[in-house]
């Protein structure tokens, strides 16, 4: 049996933020080193390996130094293009250059949701 991962809602009608630390192994001195300076492409997908479902909901994501990097799709954008997904699960890529860093989102299943969840 898989192991079980967290159900985190992706909302309609709300701007999706997506803000990583990400690092690297630096390949003379095994220490892990910020990962600056990369063009960092993210999409929402209808399949693991898929490709984006629209350009509406895939970004390329701003370096914001010190290997930070953020970046939105607007709400309109997640409605007009998730809409039909509703109920269903989607998929985070994130792509630098040529390779995939799928992993970064694995320990979660991302299902689109009508409303975003309310924090009280």
């Amino acid at each position: 049996m898989g192991e079980a991962r967290d159900t985190i809602p992706v909302p309609l009608g709300t701007d999706w933020e997506v803000d990583l630390d990400l690092s690297a192994l630096n390949q003379l001195t095994r220490a892990p080193a910020a990962l600056e300076g990369e063009t960092l492409s993210y999409w929402f997908s209808a399949t693991k390996n898929g490709a984006a479902i629209h350009a509406d909901v895939s970004i390329t994501l701003t370096d914001l130094g010190n290997g930070r990097y953020y970046g939105f799709v607007p709400g309109a954008s997640m409605t007009a293009r998730l809409a039909s997904y509703a109920g269903q699960q989607v998929y985070p890529r994130l792509y630098c250059a040529e390779a995939a860093f799928d992993g970064v989102f694995a320990d979660g299943r991302y299902v689109v949701t009508q409303l975003a969840e309310v924090v009280s």
